[in-house]
């Protein structure tokens, strides 16, 4: 999409999913973009230019959630960490001398919205449907970015963290037309579950910026 005289190109990708990085390595020669955008918080960058730097970082131990949809994915694509889509737009942009800009909240910030929004009766209901999706069906998906979105839906079923992941977007989304300052192709990576929402939100960021202002 077109934004504030930038071209855009805005990829949903899956964390650790191997065939997405060669998605993002094709994406990045294509648009040879003067800005990568990561839908990550700042922390994750910083262990992006670590693991860049020493290959031998240690990277923190998946969970056993992120490892049953490990085993989900498994059927459309192998699956690793670090996750291939990041280390190929950071290892193209850091080669290029291209900046990153990290989209998500930084960890302070989700935590504060986290425990403003979702009270303890719905943290123990979490735990309960987070027990529950290692059991849960998901052979209906007929690609992985279905499975990664209903996966997703099945996580945050409870309004409060509905609210928490649509915060996420709209964050996302302004971080996203603030890179698009002044820069005339950017590639923007944010995860697939998120895909849908953080578009709306730069959409309707846009229109905003459109429209005429009241007399």
């Amino acid at each position: 999409m077109r934004v504030d005289g930038c071209d855009v190109r805005i990829l949903g990708t899956i964390a650790g999913f191997v065939p997405d990085g060669d998605r993002v390595r094709r994406a990045y020669e294509a648009e040879r973009p003067d800005a990568v955008a990561l839908g990550v918080p700042p922390e994750d960058l910083e262990g992006l230019d670590a693991l860049a730097a020493d290959p031998t970082t240690p990277v923190p131990d998946i969970d056993p959630q992120s490892e049953r949809l490990f085993g989900l994915l498994a059927r459309f694509g192998a699956t690793r960490v670090p996750s291939p889509d990041l280390e190929a737009a950071h290892g193209q942009a850091r080669g290029d001398g291209v900046p990153i800009v990290p989209l998500d909240m930084d960890d302070e910030t989700h935590s504060g919205l986290y425990i403003r929004l979702v009270g303890f009766r719905h943290a123990v209901r979490s735990g309960r449907i987070l027990r529950k999706i290692m059991e849960a069906d998901f052979s209906r998906p007929e690609d992985p970015y279905g499975l990664a979105v209903a996966w997703d839906a099945y996580q945050n079923q409870l309004k409060p963290l509905q609210a928490l992941e649509a915060a996420r977007e709209e964050h996302m989304a302004k971080r996203l037309r603030e890179a698009l300052d002044g820069r005339n192709r950017v590639l923007a990576l944010v995860p697939a579950a998120r895909f849908e929402g953080v578009l709306a939100a730069l959409e309707r960021e846009a229109r905003g910026s459109s429209d005429p202002t009241p007399s």
